[in-house]
């Protein structure tokens, strides 16, 4: 574990699973991103390949001499880091006007079991004068739930008087996971909203 990692260090689960080989590793690291990259700007890179777990983007750090952005993203499954990995990492990953490298993180995550409904995107349907952003916004930040918005899509195909809301989140890990707990209480039920896993369109 690094020196500068500021996370829970009691938890096994942060620290490397160095028991698995290589090719078992879910979890790769990329870097010489733009300085400005956004959640929404890395996942559309990598569309095709896997659901994706959590992402963790690093700021540059100019005291250090680091000008470029860097990310960890980590998949659900191993074999859709690998064929990430394998498209890119002798030619790089295009990203606005750059070429970013990925390789495989030096801090390992072993493949869990999952169900194959998990994902990083939650759909609410209910009535539409009930079922808004605001309202699943403020549900997650009442209980403290920190998360970052890939995007928000409001489908417009349902009948009258109803609404399907569309969240994808930036991780399952830490926040669709919590969202879906949440979202699925009591007040959703009084609401008649219904609330679900999507697809990931990572996947």
């Amino acid at each position: 574990m690094s020196d500068n990692y500021m996370g829970n260090r009691d938890l096994p689960s942060n620290y490397s699973a160095d028991h698995i080989p290589d090719h078992c590793n879910t979890s790769l690291w990329i870097f010489g991103l733009p300085s400005q990259i956004t959640v929404h700007q890395l996942l559309k890179t990598i569309r095709g390949f896997g659901r994706i777990f959590a992402i963790h983007i690093n700021e540059p750090e100019i005291d250090k001499g680091h000008f470029l952005a860097a990310a960890k993203v980590t998949f659900f499954e191993a074999a859709a880091a690998q064929r990430f990995l394998f498209k890119h990492r002798s030619s790089g990953l295009p990203v606005g006007s750059l070429i970013a490298s990925v390789r495989p993180n030096r801090v390992k995550v072993e493949e869990k079991q999952f169900s194959e409904s998990c994902s990083r995107v939650i759909v609410a349907i209910g009535p539409r004068e009930l079922t808004t952003q605001a309202w699943i916004h403020d549900q997650l930040r009442r209980r403290g739930i920190y998360y970052d918005i890939d995007e928000i899509l409001e489908h417009t195909n349902h009948p009258a008087g109803s609404a399907r809301l569309e969240f994808r989140f930036g991780s399952y890990r830490g926040q669709a996971s919590q969202a879906y707990r949440v979202l699925r209480g009591s007040e959703a039920r009084e609401r008649g909203i219904v609330v679900f896993f999507g697809e990931d369109p990572c996947a």
